[in-house]
C-alpha cells in the first residue's frame, strides 16, 4: 500500500514542481517579453556565402542563380532600429557597401523551447526587391554574443552568423598575429586549368576551397613592388593549400593591409600561383579574434573568418 501511494503521488510531486519551474520562468521572462537588451548598442560584424535566384529577387544585369557573398556590421540600438552597412557581391558583379535603410527589429523570449531562446526578426527597405523589403529570422545566442540571422526572402539562401565587432581606435597594430582560416568559395574557372564541364559550374562559377595561415606584420612597410599599396600600410604574408577543379595546389602569398579607425581594413595579396592581384574588405572582430574576409574581385564569390591563433 505505501509503495502504491508513493508511485502515485510521485506524478502530483513532478506536476508540482513542473508548474514551479513554469512560474520562476514567467517571472524572469514573461510571455512575449522583450528581450532587445541582449544586443541593445552593440555592433556586430559578419561575414556570408549563399545563393541568389535573380528570377525572384533581380540584380541588374544578371538572369538566374548565383553565389554571392559579403561582410560588413549591423549596430542593434535600444529604440529598435538598426544600423550599418555590408559590402556585398553577387556572382560577377561587386557592389560596394550598401547601407542598412530604415532597418528596425523586433526581439522577444519564446517561452515554448527550453531552454529559453531570443528570437524575432528584421526588416529593412530595399528598393530591388519585389515586396521593397528584405526580411530576416533573428536567434540570440551567448547572451547576446552571438546572433544567429537568415533571409526570409524568396529568392535568397543566406544565412549567417554574426558576432561583436572591433568598433574604434583601431591601427595595423591592432592584427599583430597570425590568423589561420579554412575557406570555400565559387570562381570563374582560371585560365590556366582545363575547362570543367557545364554541369560542373553554377552559372559559369566553379567550387573551390583552401586552408592556411597569413601572418600580419605591423612592425614592417608594404614592400613597393606591390601595386597601389599606400601609404602607411603594413606587410602580410602566408600560406594555404587550394583544391580546386580537381587539382591540389600548394600557394604563397605576400601582400599589403591598411586597418581604418573605425576597425573596417582593406588587404590586397599576391599569390604565387598566377591568380590576378586580389582584392578584399575586412571588418575586425571584438579583441581581434577574428576577422571577416570579403574577396571583391570580379572572378569570385567568396568570404570567409580567419582566427586568431594564441
Amino acid at each position: 500500500m505505501k509503495k502504491t501511494f508513493a508511485l502515485l503521488a510521485l506524478p502530483v510531486v513532478l506536476l508540482g514542481l513542473a508548474f514551479t519551474a513554469s512560474a520562476q520562468i514567467t517571472r524572469i521572462a514573461p510571455p512575449g517579453a522583450d528581450c532587445k537588451s541582449l544586443v541593445a548598442g552593440r555592433t556586430y560584424a559578419h561575414s556570408f556565402e549563399g545563393y541568389i535566384n535573380t528570377e525572384l529577387f533581380p540584380v541588374p544585369g544578371l538572369a538566374g542563380v548565383f553565389p554571392n557573398a559579403g561582410t560588413g556590421t549591423l549596430t542593434f540600438n535600444a529604440d529598435g532600429t538598426v544600423g550599418g552597412s555590408t559590402f556585398i557581391k553577387v556572382g560577377p558583379a561587386y557592389f560596394g557597401e550598401i547601407p542598412m535603410v530604415n532597418a528596425t527589429y523586433r526581439l522577444s523570449w519564446d517561452l515554448s523551447k527550453r531552454p529559453l531562446v531570443c528570437t524575432g526578426t528584421m526588416k529593412a527597405d530595399a528598393p530591388q526587391s519585389p515586396t521593397g523589403t528584405e526580411n530576416w529570422q533573428l536567434v540570440v545566442a551567448l547572451g547576446g554574443d552571438a546572433i544567429e540571422l537568415i533571409h526570409t526572402d524568396t529568392g535568397l539562401m543566406v544565412g549567417v552568423t554574426l558576432h561583436p565587432a572591433a568598433t574604434g581606435g583601431c591601427n595595423n597594430g591592432i592584427l599583430h598575429a597570425t590568423y589561420t582560416y579554412n575557406a570555400k568559395g565559387w570562381t570563374l574557372p582560371p585560365p590556366n586549368l582545363p575547362p570543367p564541364a557545364p554541369t560542373e559550374m553554377l552559372n559559369g562559377f566553379i567550387p573551390f576551397a583552401f586552408s592556411g595561415a597569413i601572418v600580419f606584420r605591423p612592425d614592417l612597410v608594404s614592400p613597393n613592388t606591390l601595386t597601389g599599396a599606400p601609404p602607411g600600410s603594413a606587410y602580410l604574408q602566408g600560406w594555404d593549400m587550394v583544391s580546386m577543379h580537381g587539382y591540389i595546389m600548394p600557394r604563397t602569398y605576400v601582400g599589403w593591409y591598411k586597418v581604418q579607425e573605425d576597425c573596417s581594413a582593406d588587404m590586397v595579396l599576391l599569390d604565387s600561383i598566377g591568380t590576378p592581384l586580389i582584392h578584399t574588405k575586412v571588418q575586425i572582430l571584438k579583441n581581434a579574434d577574428a576577422i571577416e574576409i570579403l574577396n571583391v574581385d570580379a572572378p569570385m564569390a567568396l568570404a570567409f573568418t580567419a582566427e586568431r591563433q594564441r
